[in-house]
Parts: structure tokens; C-alpha cells; sequence
């Protein structure tokens, strides 16, 4: 349809900029969203992740926020393939979202270009207990499946308090805590103590005068959609 018409949008993102969360790929998806709807298109999910994935350049983020939960995305070829991962809806992410702002071209910087067998050993092990926990419900090896080698050991020295935050949210009873994305957003994981892991994180923050909010987040199972 190659009508004009004129159209005026007005977006609001709240998932916080430059924080590691994926704000990026969420405001490409509600784009295709309001392109197939104006355009009167059946909203066909695996066609805006294919799209969203070429337009990101990866499915990591997009795959979540189209389907919900926890995704596992990989290209072959020239189509992008998803899986959903069942995610136990008695588990809650907290997160500490700093006011300190990281931009993802320059923390990917950070990054080597080559890694070693044995760190990409490493990650693979990592991944498969994680799909493991989550799927048998074996919590007490969440701290031990988001344990990594290839990235968050290059991109903490930028996140200011690190350490401090993260160590306060295990202290307080997380089951694991991990860098988000690539930072400066640092979140736990808990079936239980999410005040008290919110609460410790924040007043770690505050000790190192790092300025910034706390985030109490349930999991969407429904992923992206349009409100009539």
C-alpha cells in the first residue's frame, strides 16, 4: 500500500536507556506492531521476530519481548529459529538500574575478539544447567548456571559497584545474581525475599553513592501485544 498518510506517534519507553534491559529492541518491536496494524496485517508473531531479529542483528533480545519468558534464538540460513524455555512463575527478577549510563557499542568494545575452548566450554555447561534449573525447578544451581567467562568478566571494571550490590542481593537471600546485558543493570533472581534482596541492594548502592532505583520485575508469559 503506498497511500500517504499522515501519522504522528508518540512513544514512551519505559524500560530504561543505555541499562542493559533491552530497551532498544522493545521500541523495534512495538514499531512493527503499529506497521502491521495501521497496514491492517494479521499480527503473525514469528513473522515480526523474523524481521525484528534482521533489524537487531541477533534474536537475543527481540525473542523474549515478542514471545515472553525465556527464549533461546539462533539463525539458519536465512531464518531465524526460536525456543521457548517454560520459566517457573514462583521466580522474580530484582534489578538495580543505575543512573550511570553504558551505551552497548562501547561496552561490546570491551569485549576480546577470540575466545578459548575452554571458556566457551565454560558458558555452553553454564547455559545447559540453567535450562536444567529452570526446567526441574533445581534452584540451587541457578547461582552456578549464570556464572560466565566471556563477557561480564571484561565489563564489571565500567559498572560502578558491582561487587558490593551484587554480594548484598546473595547476602539477603538471592539464588543468583548476574550482570543485565551489558550493564550497568545488575539482577537477582528469588522465589521469596524480593523486598529484602531490593531493599539490600539499594542501600549497597547508597553506601558507594551510586544513584538509581530498584526494580521488582514479574515475568511476562504473554510477551508483545496491542491494546485495542
Amino acid at each position: 500500500n503506498t497511500q500517504k498518510i499522515d501519522l504522528s506517534i508518540n512513544c514512551i519507553n519505559s524500560i530504561p536507556i543505555s541499562g542493559g534491559l533491552g530497551s532498544s529492541s522493545s521500541a523495534v518491536i512495538a514499531g512493527i506492531l503499529i506497521a502491521f496494524s495501521i497496514n491492517q496485517i494479521e499480527i503473525d508473531k514469528n513473522k515480526i521476530y523474523q524481521i525484528a531479529s534482521q533489524i537487531e542483528g541477533h534474536p537475543d533480545n527481540v525473542g523474549p519481548a515478542i514471545f515472553g519468558g525465556i527464549t533461546i534464538g539462533f539463525k539458519d540460513k536465512n531464518d531465524w529459529h526460536i525456543n521457548q524455555i517454560p520459566f517457573p512463575k514462583d521466580l522474580i527478577i530484582v534489578s538495580f538500574v543505575s543512573n550511570q549510563k553504558i551505551l552497548t557499542e562501547y561496552s561490546r568494545k570491551q569485549l576480546p575478539d577470540n575466545i578459548s575452548r575452554k571458556d566457551a566450554v565454560y558458558n555452553i555447561s553454564r547455559v545447559a544447567t540453567l535450562v536444567n534449573s529452570l526446567n526441574n525447578s533445581h534452584y540451587k544451581d541457578l547461582k552456578y548456571s549464570v556464572q560466565d567467562a566471556i563477557h561480564e568478566q571484561y565489563r564489571i571494571d565500567s559498572i560502578k559497584g558491582f561487587k558490593l550490590i551484587s554480594d548484598a542481593a546473595m547476602n539477603a537471600g538471592a539464588l543468583a545474581t548476574y550482570l543485565s546485558g551489558s550493564g550497568p543493570t545488575i539482577s537477582a533472581i528469588t522465589n521469596n525475599k524480593e523486598v529484602t534482596i531490593n531493599y539490600e541492594m539499594l542501600e549497597a548502592a547508597a553506601r558507594l553513592n551510586i544513584e538509581g532505583k530498584g526494580f521488582i520485575h514479574n515475568i511476562s508469559y504473554k510477551g508483545a501485544y496491542i491494546i485495542e
